[in-house]
């Protein structure tokens, strides 16, 4: 059955082209059994597949694998570093350059607006913040009185002093730990939610066609 259908790959390129042949796979990788014929069920001509829902859930679940790997790997750098130098306090913070890691641009772009912006410590940002906080109290408004202090400080990461909140180190070191998020940890995963999908495409008309009979 295999060789047959290498062959029938193998003829479709040839005559119809290499683009031909792509595009015909990727429309029976799609919407292959949705024209199965069910007696209380309908799956034909749907914009929406059954297939579509589940390879948009892998290819969910393999973009969020690469993505924690991305943060273990990259962000994780500087956590580990700031634990590792005792980095627990604003006496005790660092700059990128005593961390060695000046020259990562994926760290000083989470640093102005992402992760490690909202789950890191600024001795610099927490001056800024208690001058609003103390321009608030002093103010003879009211209404400015009773406004909440909203940081509009605009990070420096290279000159910007960080470090960790005390109570945050353990979880922050098990968050953004290397272990696990190696290539062979992703590879595994999307082996895994390949070998998933292939099974569900599978599972999903038998499942279906089962309820169809009982009604």
């Amino acid at each position: 059955m295999l060789t047959n259908r290498l062959l029938s790959a193998e003829t479709t390129v040839a005559e119809e082209g290499f683009g031909s042949a792509i595009k015909n796979f990727f429309t029976e990788l799609l919407y292959g059994g949705s024209d199965m014929q069910y007696e209380n069920f309908s799956f034909g001509n749907q914009v929406v597949t059954y297939r579509m829902i589940i390879l948009a859930v892998v290819f969910g679940l393999i973009l969020a694998s690469a993505v924690m790997i991305y943060k273990r790997k990259v962000l994780g750098k500087m956590v580990r570093e700031l634990a590792k130098q005792g980095a627990t306090d604003p006496e005790r913070a660092k700059t990128l350059s005593s961390l060695g890691l000046s020259g990562s641009k994926m760290i000083v772009y989470s640093l102005k607006n992402g992760t490690l912006k909202r789950m890191l410590g600024c001795v610099e940002r927490d001056g800024h913040n208690e001058k609003m906080r103390e321009l608030i109290e002093n103010s003879t408004n009211e209404k400015t009185k009773k406004k909440p202090v909203i940081s509009d400080y605009i990070p420096h990461p290279e000159t910007d002093r960080y470090y960790i909140h005390e109570d945050r180190v353990k979880d922050m070191v098990d968050l953004f730990s290397e272990k696990g998020s190696g290539i062979g940890g992703f590879t595994i995963t999307v082996i895994f939610c390949i070998i998933a999908a292939a099974i569900l495409f599978t599972l999903v008309p038998w499942f279906i066609t089962l309820i169809d009979k009982t009604m």
